[in-house]
This record gives structure tokens, C-alpha cells and sequence, in this order.
């Protein structure tokens, strides 16, 4: 039986401080593996969940998911079964055969999956859910902080070889530099991983590197991984104080673009943007960023910001400074990013401020992350006590206008309606909001309350896609993910 692999590493807290991480994967049927890598660190222990999407819409798809334990011993398989379009769910405090500790994870099945997972830190209300990279021997974190605005980072690197050791050097860069301004190493064992958090001493002499942008204090930059083994890198933006957690994933140096995309960027719009753009290329990088508003948005417009990144350094654009962005207030849609150089970015998306601040992160996709069909493995509407719901980003990144439908599946398999937007401009979005009235899914049908289930986008044109979940209530931090790719 032909099985498609996704390795997660995942930590069950049920009374430790643990995360879990996961890269989905989702292709045409030939076997494909994706990694992620586990977290430590953020205050309050941590609940994760693992959706596993069927993308088959004929058959039932068979999923083993096999923890190693990461203190050493056996696998430890649990299974499940997800009916044609479904998605299936491992909870993994619910899960009685684990033992409260950190593992690895491979999931597969019998049918084309997809997989992401969401991390809820119970005392804190952090919230952060991930997306698929490929592994790599070379890795950008396009996004490193210390006490930098009181955010902090972490990042966390697994070993995906899982017969051999994977020396591991991580350079920290600087802003506006091209001198690591700290290098550490690590020997990590097969399949296990590391994490470093940058709010401990070892990362105390860390300069001061956004005096510029009007922050005196703190560090502001990026990070080169790279390893003799193939390797992912999951980072995490915590900010003290506050329920706000971003996670993103590290991007392979490969995978760095003249062209990527933002497909949501906002001003004081339920939110406010920042994007981070990295160059480690020899010569500078002249970059242009085109924002192109949405429809809906109460200040029009289309606008350019134009930037140049030295050599092996990076650049922030936040949106809510008029010294730093051309986008006026109350703006939000999306972005084109050029560079005369391959480049790679993330887009932080932030809203309250203080202990109500909250955050999502998601990576800027790239021509060859576009696709006509797009897996998303977790949607839902006013679900639980917290009222999570979603919000569908779609960017038409193809070369004329699109016809978008997005077709929604409950977590019991069933069709739950679908939507179609006609005639989405080049470089246009469409927005669909689970709790708008046009939304055809249903308000309630779970327990816990409201409705949760997973959903596919089809398009005329290739499209790339971000779903945010986030509280309508506010009671916990928003969460974005990347959708999957799946042809």
C-alpha cells in the first residue's frame, strides 16, 4: 500500500510546558514527506491537535500516525479513518496511550492527505498553527527577535534523518549587517530536535539593531540554519505579557523568489501587518512591494513601497508606521513582492495591543506554492466556548482573472455547502468570512458548540491562500496558516 508521510514532531502537555509542530503535505500521489520540528518554552503547557485532510472525494483514507518518543523507546502508532473529503483529528492530551513528553511523528495514509496542527497554551491564550515546508540542508528564519517591542523568539530545528546525527550551526544576523552577531551549534540526535530560545542569557549580548525604526532597544533580524543532514526549522514570536504567539516556519534557502506574495496585509483594518523580508545573497536587493487593496476595504487604493536589503541582512516593513509604508489607515488587501534578487519574507499579523494583543504569522508564498487546487484542513464557525472561526484569504496569482469556489466538508464528512467568486482580478483576493451570513456552513453541530470541518479551494487560475483563525470573542490569540498545495 502506497503511503504518503508527513513527520511532525509533537509534544503532549498535559502537565509540562511543551508545543507541537507539523508540516502537511499534500501532491499527486507520488510520496511525498514533509518535517516540522517541536517547541519549547512558551509559558503555560500546551494542548495540540494534528488535522489530517482526505483529499480523495472516492474513498475512505486509512492514517497511521507513529510517535517516537523523543526520550528514546519504541513507536507508538495510532490510527484513524477520515471518509472522502474529511478530515480526521488527534488530540493529543486526549490520546491515552502517551505519555505526557515530546515525540516525533510520521503520519501516512492510503489516500492524498493533507496535515496541519493548531497549539492552544491553556494560562496564557497562545495560540499558533503551522504549515508545510520541505526539508533542507539550508534554512532561512526570516524573522528573529529579542526584547525587541517585548517580543522573543525561539526556534526550534529537527534532524529528519532518522539513522544519523545532524550537526547543526545557526548564524543570527543583524539587521542592516551581514556579521552573524551570534553563532551556536548543536549535535542533534536522529529524528529529535532542538530548540533555542533567544530570551535566554546565552543570547544576552545580542546588539541593539533597530534604533532606525524608532526602537532603541532590542534585536531585530534573521537566522541562517544550516546542517550535513536535511533539516526544518520551526520559529515562534512570543510576546511577553500577552496572549500573542506567531509561528512560521523556516524556508529552505532554495526556495527563496524574485516574486513572492502577502495575501493579506492591513492598517488598523482588525489588524495591522509587518513583513520581513530576507536577503542572503552577496550584493544588495533592490525590492519593491506593490499593495493592491481589497474590494472591500475603506481606504482604495493601490500603493509601492520600495526598499533596498544589504547583502546577508534583512529589512522590516511594519504597516502601521507612515515612516516605514506607504498603505494608509484603515487599508487592507494584499501585496506582490519583486526583487531584482531571490528573496524570502513573512507577514506578521497583529491586533489589540497590551495583555489583549494578538498575533499570527504566516510565510509569503511563492509562484511555485500556487496552485488551481488548495487543501485547507481546518475551518470552522463560532467553534467551542472561545467562538474560533475562521477567515479564507485567496490571492489569484495566475495570469488573468480567476473563478475561485470554495467547497466545505464537515469534520463528519459531510458536503457543508461551497461559495464561488467569479472574475477575480489578477492580483486580486477574495475574503470569505465563516461567520458572514453568506457563509453556508452551519453555525452549530458540535458538543463543545458551533462547527468546525475542512474545505478545498478549485480556481480557474494558480492562487495562493491564508486562513485565519482567530476568537471572535477574544478570549484566545489568532492563528493563521498557509493553505496546502495540492497539485
Amino acid at each position: 500500500m502506497k503511503r504518503i508521510s508527513i513527520i511532525v514532531t509533537a509534544a503532549v502537555a498535559l502537565a509540562v510546558i511543551a508545543a507541537v509542530l507539523l508540516n502537511g503535505s499534500v501532491n499527486n500521489g507520488t510520496a511525498h514527506t514533509a518535517f516540522a520540528s517541536r517547541l519549547l518554552g512558551i509559558a503555560g503547557a500546551g494542548s495540540s491537535g494534528i488535522q489530517v485532510q482526505n483529499l480523495s472525494t472516492t474513498g475512505p483514507a486509512n492514517i497511521v500516525a507513529d510517535f517516537y518518543p523523543q526520550s528514546g523507546g519504541p513507536k507508538i502508532p495510532l490510527t484513524r479513518v477520515a471518509g472522502p473529503g474529511a478530515a480526521a483529528n488527534f488530540y493529543l492530551p486526549g490520546e491515552s496511550a502517551l505519555s505526557d513528553g515530546a515525540y516525533a511523528v510520521v503520519v501516512s495514509a492510503d489516500q492524498l492527505i493533507g496535515a496541519i496542527a493548531r497549539t492552544d497554551w491553556g494560562s496564557s491564550g497562545g495560540a499558533a498553527i503551522y504549515g508545510s515546508v520541505p526539508p533542507a540542508s539550508s534554512v532561512l528564519v526570516p524573522l528573529v527577535v529579542r526584547a525587541y517591542v517585548n517580543q522573543y523568539s525561539m526556534i526550534s530545528v529537527q534532524n529528519t534523518d532518522t539513522t544519523a546525527s545532524a550537526n547543526v550551526t545557526i548564524n543570527i544576523l543583524p539587521r542592516g549587517s551581514s556579521t552573524p552577531a551570534k553563532t551556536v551549534t548543536a549535535s542533534i540526535p536522529p529524528g529529535t530536535s532542538h530548540t533555542w530560545d533567544l530570551n535566554s542569557t546565552d543570547f544576552s549580548g545580542l546588539p541593539n539593531t533597530g534604533a532606525d525604526l524608532g526602537v532603541p532597544t532590542g534585536f531585530l533580524g534573521a537566522a541562517s540554519v544550516t546542517a550535513d543532514k536535511p533539516i526544518v526549522v520551526q520559529a515562534f514570536t512570543d510576546v511577553a505579557g500577552a496572549k500573542a504567539v506567531g509561528g512560521f516556519s523556516g524556508v529552505p534557502s532554495s526556495a527563496a523568489s524574485t516574486t513572492l506574495y502577502a495575501p493579506l496585509i492591513r492598517r488598523n483594518y482588525f489588524g495591522t501587518t509587518g513583513l520581513q523580508i530576507v536577503n542572503l545573497n552577496g550584493t544588495a536587493a533592490n525590492v519593491t512591494v506593490s499593495y493592491h487593496a481589497d474590494p472591500s476595504s475603506p481606504t482604495g487604493g493601490n500603493f509601492t513601497d520600495n526598499v533596498t536589503i544589504q547583502p546577508n541582512s534583512s529589512q522590516a516593513i511594519y504597516h502601521g508606521s507612515s515612516a516605514q509604508t506607504h498603505v494608509p489607515d484603515h487599508w487592507f488587501g494584499n501585496a506582490v513582492i519583486q526583487s531584482n534578487m531571490p528573496v524570502v519574507a513573512m507577514v506578521n499579523d497583529t491586533t489589540g495591543s497590551g495583555a489583549n494583543a494578538s498575533a499570527g504569522s504566516y510565510n509569503a508564498p511563492t509562484q511555485a506554492d500556487a496552485s488551481t487546487k488548495v487543501a485547507l484542513p481546518l475551518v470552522r464557525r463560532k467553534h467551542t466556548s472561545t467562538v474560533l472561526t475562521t477567515g479564507v484569504q485567496v490571492m489569484n496569482v495566475g495570469s488573468g482573472p480567476a473563478n475561485i469556489t470554495i467547497q466545505f466538508t464537515g469534520w463528519d464528512g459531510a458536503p457543508a455547502g461551497s461559495l464561488t467568486q467569479n472574475n477575480v482580478a489578477q492580483s486580486g483576493a477574495v475574503n470569505w468570512y465563516q461567520a458572514h451570513p453568506s457563509s453556508p456552513v452551519p453555525s452549530s453541530g458540535r458538543p463543545e458548540g458551533g462547527w468546525y470541518g475542512s474545505a478545498v479551494i478549485t480556481s480557474s487560475q494558480p492562487v495562493v491562500v491564508i486562513v485565519n483563525d482567530a476568537s471572535d470573542i477574544n478570549a484566545v490569540d489568532s492563528a493563521i496558516y498557509n493553505g496546502l498545495p495540492s497539485q
